[in-house]
């Protein structure tokens, strides 16, 4: 392990001064301090100090809407649950835009949701193992938990296809090609189904007018039996159109959700329940704790790590034929 006097005299500056730029940085040049704090992440300073400090970074990007997300509330929880139960000290961020000499002492970040490239490519850069919680990212492969949506949809399709649909419309967000989680959903869906036999309508979450707007279209579609929505919240969205335009489910149309959220605060309780798959979203926080923490060992991990998803059967799926 490197210590203050290896580190100064790799800079040619005295101990005193390394102690500043690591403890007071902004009693120092920055200049000096940069010369400094690189030469230390060179050495694995702040790891290795920060393996005994034990103290973890929470990164949430668009922290507003984990907040108000029970999904992200759920894995949350979970991670600082598990983080309580071993006494590791965390910081909440909601977001990356900060200096290493803000952070150096922690000994690792655990990112939670969509994370934008440029904070993994922060991360990297300032050598801080980290790991995600929720949402691979296909740019930047780096050890992530999330739930088995491939084997949770692959259930939920079995028991809508046992029911008789096989003309779908698929209600989904804004899609992105590099989104692991989304690619995953969609291959499972259109190996399921003919492509003739499925539509996709795509809907802004934040706005109940635009799934209004894609329910509309919908109801043109008089062969489409079930609409398939990639999250429960955009399936509450649906039942909020179904009732503005008189549409009855399931005796008009089913609809399955995704994700097995109970019911949002904002919104009425809908009739039916909802026919949906979840998995345990706190047992995901708390094993991307025990996923950072291996990591940090130097154990080996796997890029990929699934929790199992379960379907939930309510009475929105109506059997057909």
């Amino acid at each position: 392990m490197a210590t203050l006097k290896d580190i100064a005299a790799a800079c040619h500056v005295s101990v005193s001064a390394v102690c500043t730029a690591i403890n007071h940085p902004q009693k120092i040049s920055r200049k000096v301090r940069e010369k400094i704090l690189n030469k230390a992440r060179e050495f694995n300073y702040f790891v290795d100090r920060a393996l005994k400090v034990q103290k973890v970074l929470l990164v949430f990007n668009n922290y507003k809407n984990h907040y108000y997300n029970e999904y992200y509330t759920d894995v949350i929880f979970g991670i600082t649950q598990r983080l309580s139960e071993l006494k590791v000290d965390s910081l909440i961020l909601p977001d990356f835009g900060i200096d290493y000499a803000e952070i150096y002492d922690y000994s690792g970040i655990i990112f939670v949701g969509r994370t934008p490239d440029a904070f993994l490519e922060r991360a990297v850069k300032y050598k801080m193992p980290h790991v995600l919680a929720v949402n691979p990212n296909a740019n930047y492969p780096t050890p992530a938990v999330y739930q088995d949506s491939a084997n949770g949809l692959t259930q939920l399709i079995e028991y809508v296809k046992n029911s008789g649909h096989e003309n779908v419309a698929l209600f989904t967000g804004e899609t992105d090609k590099k989104d692991v989680v989304w690619n995953e959903f969609y291959k499972v869906v259109s190996a399921a189904f003919a492509p003739k036999n499925i539509t996709l309508y795509q809907a802004d979450y934040s706005m109940i007018q635009s799934v209004e707007i894609a329910f509309a279209k919908f109801l043109r579609d008089k062969k489409k039996t079930l609409i398939l929505c990639s999250s429960d919240l955009l399936a509450y969205y649906v039942y909020r159109a179904a009732r503005k335009y008189a549409v009855r489910i399931p005796k008009d149309v089913s609809v399955t959700g995704f994700d097995g959220i109970s019911f949002p605060r904002f919104i009425d309780e809908p009739q039916p329940q909802l026919t949906t798959v979840g998995a345990d979203r706190a047992a995901v926080g708390a094993q991307t704790v025990d996923l950072l923490l291996r990591l940090l060992r130097g154990e080996k991990v796997d890029l990929l790590n699934y929790l199992p998803m379960q379907i939930r059967i309510g009475d929105s799926v109506r059997r057909i034929g």
